[in-house]
């Protein structure tokens, strides 16, 4: 598998924004890309690697984005599966109708003992960026 590259940043900020571009967040009606953002930046400050930059861009994909497993295998080819891979870390259900709310959050807490760093750093970037909303 190649490196990752600031190109493949690119594309997990161009991709994010065509398939977030008209959602809102529940609560308070904002922009959901806007989320996105904010983790990205959050997970760049903390010195991250690009792998965790272009998965914190798109860390709801899987979770929020029908069909998102094909469309970021697409958009990343030789790192797509690494790319879903990550994502995947980072998501607490694929399926919808999702389940309830803390049957998701407990059996997602439960994997966090095997996620990766770059994994960890994404959630605890979007934890941050979701409370800073309450």
């Amino acid at each position: 598998m190649r490196e990752y590259s600031i190109n493949d940043v690119k594309t997990a900020i161009d991709l994010g924004f065509d398939l977030f571009k008209d959602k809102v967040r529940k609560g308070d009606g904002t922009l959901y890309i806007g989320h996105l953002f904010r983790v990205l930046g959050l997970v760049q400050e903390s010195g991250s690697s690009l792998r965790a930059q272009v998965g914190a861009m798109l860390h709801d994909v899987l979770e929020d984005i029908d069909d998102g497993e094909r469309l970021l295998r697409e958009a990343f080819g030789e790192l797509g599966e690494d790319v879903v891979s990550l994502v995947r870390e980072c998501s607490d259900t694929e399926t919808r109708p999702k389940s309830d709310w803390m049957t998701r959050k407990t059996h997602h807490l439960k994997s966090l003992s095997t996620a990766s760093e770059d994994a960890l750093r994404i959630i605890l970037a979007d934890k941050v960026d979701n409370g800073r909303s309450l």
